[in-house]
């Protein structure tokens, strides 16, 4: 296969927090401090 020929796909990246109680929160909060967690959407 050729260079020119190759397909770049592009995923977004989603997390999801189960339970938003102080533990989920907690966690939200956590993850939104990484730069990971910046690149991504988050749900609690």
């Amino acid at each position: 296969m050729k260079a020119g020929n190759r397909k770049e796909v592009i995923m977004s990246r989603r997390i999801v927090i189960l339970g938003g109680g102080t533990g989920g929160t907690l966690t939200a909060g956590r993850l939104l401090r990484h730069s990971v967690a910046r690149d991504a959407s988050t749900t609690v």
